[in-house]
């Protein structure tokens, strides 16, 4: 039943992005967890995050060239947050035990969004409708 509202508010479409991009990053997060050394794994995940946003979005930018495929930014809100929740279980794993520092340093979080941003804003400028078939009986 849950579901059943989620997919009501957002669209089942909107949660496929979120779900995709969410397991993905899981699956690559945990991987990563395992095979990268305990000293540079905050920085691997954090360029993975980086890496599967800008993934996402430039394939919101292709879906725009192709014929029966629309971009939409809302798409492109349903990656990032599924990214986001799906790389969140390996971040958390890497914090240390001692004080938390700040979470990302404020030269990261500039380059970050000098990057995404205009991405994003480009996705806004580019909207489009989902394109609807409509089925009829033919006569």
């Amino acid at each position: 039943m849950m579901v059943d509202t989620i997919v009501s508010t957002v669209g089942y479409d909107k949660l496929q992005h979120f779900v995709f991009y969410g397991l993905s990053s899981l699956f690559l997060g945990s991987f990563l967890f395992f095979i990268i050394e305990k000293d540079v794994r905050k920085t691997s995940l954090k360029l993975t995050w980086l890496t599967l946003v800008l993934i996402g979005t430039i394939e919101e930018y292709r879906q725009y060239t192709l014929p029966n495929r629309s971009l939409e930014f809302f798409d492109g809100i349903a990656n990032v947050l599924g990214i986001s929740c799906g790389l969140l279980i390996p971040f958390l794993l890497t914090q240390p035990q001692k004080p938390p520092r700040p979470l990302l340093k404020i030269t990261t979080n500039i380059m970050i969004l000098t990057i995404i941003i205009p991405l994003f804003y480009g996705l806004w400028v580019l909207n489009e409708e989902p394109i609807r078939f409509v089925f009829t009986k033919g006569g």
